[in-house]
């Protein structure tokens, strides 16, 4: 708790820093949706449920292919949030929308390496940072 605060106490823009030392937190966000969308491709991610439950033979479906088809589809209630939220950020960027104070906490939160609270709420739970939460997200997908 103490070093969250210490963090929240920083100032939240790069004013005064020597040129190229310290991304701004729209910054970190645009590398951000660069990195998931362009690089890793995370649109791509999201399970076709249905074709998955049409693989699953019905005779030999038990708790474990149910279980494994819920699973399922919280990671895709996950995957679509980020890709909205993402999404918006990006147009909001580009001008197409308006920066919304729900964009701005999401763009906080990524630039403080933190899980926004948005994609918390619909992920396991976990008090990793964003960096090694976005990397075991990408494992659990695997």
């Amino acid at each position: 708790m103490l070093f969250n605060a210490l963090i929240d106490l920083q100032p939240k823009d790069s004013g005064g820093e020597a040129a190229g030392e310290v991304k701004s937190a729209n910054e970190l966000t645009a590398d951000l949706i660069k990195f998931l969308v362009e690089d890793k491709g995370i649109k791509s991610m999201i399970f076709n449920i249905d074709a998955i439950k049409q693989n699953i033979d019905p005779e030999q479906r038990g708790p474990y292919q149910n279980v494994f088809l819920q699973e399922i589809e919280y990671m895709n209630s996950l995957l679509l949030e980020i890709t909205r939220s993402l999404d918006e950020i990006d147009q909001g960027f580009k001008g197409i929308l308006s920066i919304s104070e729900q964009m701005e906490t999401v763009i906080l939160s990524i630039s403080l390496n933190r899980v926004p609270v948005s994609w918390a709420t619909l992920a396991y739970p976990s008090k990793r940072g964003l960096t090694s939460w976005l990397n075991n997200l990408f494992q659990r997908i695997e």
